[in-house]
């Protein structure tokens, strides 16, 4: 049976009118069904959420608030990518956000539901207008420029769950002024908090095993076990510290 639709995989496909979906498809790539009929009439009837057996494959085409229909089980590449949508509303039915799927969105308030478990690379990637985001337990993985510059974000709040923070993460959030990494974490990407201009206090638990170049701007202090470091480029003293534990 078929479990997954490949990026691209009907895309210019003019004349494709109509789609018969299957209950075994799990997966819709990026694009799979731009620039067919099919997916322009529902954009020319206003359609607001156009899904793929539950994957929600074009969200972008609405604005104002949007509050995601519980049918919808998971948020394809680019769901909202460009949307001028303010406010959405994530129901609790949704396990996954999908790569892109709001980079470049103007959304200025989003709840992530307890139910998902997956962020795919640069989901919030350029969202300037969001302020606060609180990441749900059950994430263990932050992917790559996952909110890379969100130049607004200011409050993050990361689950217990989480184990690695990819690289670009969070670069470029100009307003976070500190980040507390919880317990269970052991990985930071390179420049996963760099060019955090008002960056001043990160806290870094116990768990942490590897802490790639560049993580964090130079002279922000890193607390880890109870002590204070200054934190530069080439930080031989916190990095040996985790090494040494």
């Amino acid at each position: 049976s078929l479990v997954s639709i490949g990026a691209s995989a009907f895309l210019q496909c003019s004349e494709l009118e109509n789609i018969v979906e299957s209950s075994s498809v799990i997966s819709v790539g990026y694009e799979a069904f731009d620039s067919t009929a099919w997916l322009d009439n529902k954009v020319k009837n206003s359609e607001q959420f156009i899904t793929v057996n539950g994957t929600l494959i074009g969200g972008r085409y609405g604005s104002g608030d949007g509050v995601i229909p519980e049918y919808v089980t998971a948020l394809g590449c680019e769901a909202f990518c460009g949307s001028t949508v303010k406010s959405i509303t994530i129901p609790d039915t949704v396990s996954l956000i999908g790569d892109s799927a709001f980079r470049n969105c103007s959304v200025e308030e989003i709840n992530i539901p307890d139910s998902v478990n997956y962020i795919g690379t640069r989901a919030f990637e350029r969202c300037t207008n969001l302020k606060k985001i609180t990441i749900p337990n059950g994430v263990t993985e932050l992917k790559a420029n996952a909110f890379d510059s969100c130049y607004s974000l200011s409050e993050v709040v990361l689950p217990e769950s989480l184990k690695s923070i990819g690289d670009k993460a969070f670069i470029s959030c100009e307003y976070m002024t500190e980040i507390n990494i919880p317990e269970n974490v052991e990985f930071i990407g390179e420049f996963a908090f760099n060019s955090c201009d008002n960056l001043s206090r990160v806290t870094l638990p116990d768990s942490m095993k590897v802490i790639r170049r560049e993580a964090f701007p130079d002279g922000v202090i890193v607390t880890y076990k109870g002590n204070d470091y200054i934190y530069g480029s080439n930080d031989s003293e916190l990095v040996s510290a985790i090494n040494n534990t």
